[in-house]
Parts: structure tokens; C-alpha cells; sequence
């Protein structure tokens, strides 16, 4: 039979837990990197009534705090942030979701009455509703016989 000898040195990184500690340290930093803030665009879908019309678009993880509204010359800018924050008690490291801004506007035509457009956030979507003036509103005209 024949047996080896294996050489083993007395100090390997297993033996050292503030060395292991280290690595495992640098190994997650190589991964944790800052949160880029980048544009985001989000999609809207477009919808009317008689009355009036309707705007959707998913914003998630966003809060009333995080969107601002507002109409100058007849244009509704929208504006929104989202910076993720950390739990508390908590170090992140690795942190995969990014923050970002939006900035989105829309010409409103002259049959939208500004002074009265409202805005929800609801289950992570954003729902403006542009009424339309009265004076645009279809007009039923009763059609009588003879």
C-alpha cells in the first residue's frame, strides 16, 4: 500500500476567520455597487368616455409622496422618484434595484377641463383622470316621428 504524505501548510484562510471574513467582504463589494439613477419612461394607456379621459401607468413601489402633478400652459408634467431605501438595522449588500426619475408631459387639448383632473395611486398604477369641458361633451339630440 502505498500512502502519501500530503504536505499540508499550518495557516490556510479556513483557519482564519477574520481572513475569511475579508474575502467574503470582498467578494460582496465587488458585487454591491451605488444604485444608478437612470431615466424610466413608463407606458400609459389611453382611455375615453363621454365624459371623460383616462390615463394608466404601472408605477410601482412608489408612493403619493414619491409623484408630483402639475399643469402650466396648458401642458401636465409629471415628475416622479424612487430611491430604494434600506431596512432599518440592515447593511445592503447587493442592491439590484436602481433608482430613477421620470419626468413625463402631455399636451392638453382644449377640450379638457384642467381645473378639474384628478389623480390616484392605486395597487402600484397610476390612473389621471382629464375630464372633458362640458361645452365637448356630445349632445343627444331626441329624434321624433311625424
Amino acid at each position: 500500500m502505498l500512502v502519501h504524505n500530503i504536505h499540508r501548510p499550518s495557516f490556510t484562510f479556513f483557519n482564519n476567520p477574520m481572513t475569511v471574513q475579508n474575502i467574503i467582504e470582498d467578494i460582496l463589494q465587488s458585487f454591491h455597487q451605488e444604485p444608478k439613477s437612470s431615466a424610466y419612461s413608463p407606458k400609459f394607456t389611453v382611455r375615453e368616455d363621454e365624459k371623460t379621459y383616462i390615463l394608466e401607468t404601472p408605477m410601482p413601489g412608489l408612493t403619493e409622496e414619491d409623484l408630483e402633478l402639475s399643469i402650466k400652459n396648458r401642458v401636465l408634467t409629471l415628475k416622479a422618484k424612487r430611491i430604494p431605501s434600506s431596512k432599518d438595522g440592515y447593511k445592503d449588500l447587493i442592491k439590484e434595484r436602481s433608482q430613477y426619475r421620470l419626468n413625463r408631459s402631455f399636451m392638453l387639448g382644449d377640450n379638457i377641463d384642467p381645473e378639474n383632473i384628478k389623480a390616484q395611486l392605486q395597487e402600484g398604477f397610476l390612473h389621471l383622470y382629464l375630464p372633458k369641458r362640458e361645452e365637448t361633451q356630445p349632445i343627444r339630440i331626441p329624434v321624433t316621428g311625424d
